[in-house]
């Protein structure tokens, strides 16, 4: 690998071979131009790039740069490049120094220095340096961005990137930038790919809610606030902080109330919250997505959907889909159930006021002294029925099931005491209603 240097000459340009020497101090003129397209082959590929010595001037890129599929290895470290407005396309290359300005279009390549400026188009490219200012005219198609402070300009922006059918965009943050939270807010709108968020901690700062963002930090000890409340209606069609796991700051006793609702634009946040006794009591909101595997999670409001791993998860408001995978199920007072998947050791239904509508239900245990009503698969070891209705769903118990005094005004479908093949023997103190045992 050899170095090339470059001097500004008469035009400044990166095309101008008399701009080219093999020498610090321009004396043996190169016999190319570097990195671009000789009849399929990269120049110099493997040749880094400097400035000869006292060129105070930087290089504008006019000319391609690079091949698709084809690898430059060098790397150009001169500050305060420039890629032109004229011809200026880059498909590979290293570029290591501060203040890159693009103002056409990069389809690969990376850049390392700092206080990058996208002025035009990005595809492609890695992007590491911190400070990357996306202009009012940049925009970002591609590429992974892992820089500390990610800042983006105009109005526009979301809109630009909203009307993309694929994207493949990825950005790593950094906590301890300044202005972390509000350059990310509208990338959000990319219909795919991810912005790497990291963990948010909570602690109660301005009382026990969800929605103060007082009460959201970077940190374990709760010193660096986030200005963000994560996993809520981002305003631009996306979610807050999808991707960042949640849980409580050192020392925390206190556990926030969920008094927003949870991605209703429906993104699906694969982050994961890890926090014990987590309610959304008194509040009128809606769960659509998120791992909640933190244990005695008490739902008085709606869930659409997510993920509830957690053990002891007590059920008083209305649950119409969503997996629920803790050992500990209750479906209390009030509680109504249309959809989801319920897997684990003990569902008790216990209610005045709810019911089973429908959904999975694969229990060890399965106890009844509410409603079941019209609808829902029951998979269980032992099924007891104390003072409860069933009124239909269907059963695949291959255990003892225990049915013991169903009532219903109206009409009744007694189901008679006998045993079934594949089943142990039904007690049946009264009747069943509807339904049947498969």
């Amino acid at each position: 690998m050899a170095i090339l240097y470059w001097t500004a000459g008469m035009d400044g340009l990166w095309s101008t071979l008399g701009n080219w020497w093999t020498d610090a101090e321009a004396t043996v003129q190169a016999s190319v131009v570097p990195w671009i397209d000789n009849l399929g082959v990269i120049n110099n590929a493997a040749d880094s790039i400097t400035l000869a010595t006292g060129e105070t001037v930087s290089p504008n890129i006019d000319i391609t740069i690079g091949i698709i599929g084809e690898v430059i290895s060098g790397v150009c470290d001169i500050n305060n490049v420039r890629l032109s407005t004229a011809n200026g396309i880059i498909y590979g290359g290293s570029f290591s120094g501060d203040n890159f300005i693009n103002n056409n279009s990069i389809y690969g390549g990376t850049f390392s220095g700092t206080a990058f400026i996208n002025g035009d188009t990005i595809y492609g490219g890695k992007f590491s340096g911190a400070d990357f200012a996306n202009a009012f005219t940049g925009v970002i198609l591609g590429g992974t961005f892992s820089g500390a402070d990610f800042t983006t300009y105009g109005a526009d922006f979301a809109t630009q990137l909203s009307d993309l059918e694929a994207q493949d965009i990825t950005i790593t943050i950094d906590p301890t930038c300044s202005n972390y939270f509000n350059p990310f807010k509208n990338i959000i709108a990319i219909q795919s790919g991810s912005i790497n968020y990291p963990p948010i901690y909570w602690k109660n700062v301005s009382g026990a809610t969800w929605s103060s963002a007082d009460n959201w930090f970077y940190d374990l000890l709760g010193n660096l606030n986030a200005n963000i409340v994560p996993w809520i209606d981002d305003l631009s069609g996306g979610v807050t902080y999808g991707t960042a796991d949640l849980s409580l700051c050192d020392g925390e006793v206190d556990q926030p109330i969920i008094d927003a609702d949870i991605d209703p634009n429906k993104v699906g946040i694969t982050g994961t919250c890890d926090i014990d006794d987590l309610s959304n009591n008194g509040q009128v909101i809606t769960i659509y997505s998120g791992t909640f595997s933190g244990i005695n999670f008490l739902n008085y409001a709606t869930i659409f959907g997510g993920t509830f791993s957690g053990d002891n998860l007590h059920n008083a408001g209305t649950i119409n889909g969503g997996t629920f995978s803790g050992d500990t199920f209750y479906n209390d007072n009030l509680g109504n159930i249309y959809g989801g998947a319920f897997i684990g050791t003990s569902l008790t239904n216990d209610n005045v006021g709810g019911a089973i509508y429908g959904g999975l239900f694969s229990y060890n245990t399965i106890t009844n002294s509410g409603s079941i009503i019209n609808g829902g698969v029951f998979i269980a070891n032992n099924f007891v029925n104390t003072l409860g209705t069933v009124y239909g769903g269907q059963w695949l118990q291959k255990g003892s099931i225990k049915i013991d005094g169903i009532r219903q005004k109206g009409s009744v479908n007694p189901v008679p005491r006998s045993a079934i093949e594949g089943f142990k023997t039904i007690e049946c103190d009264s009747d069943v209603i509807g339904g049947g045992l498969l």
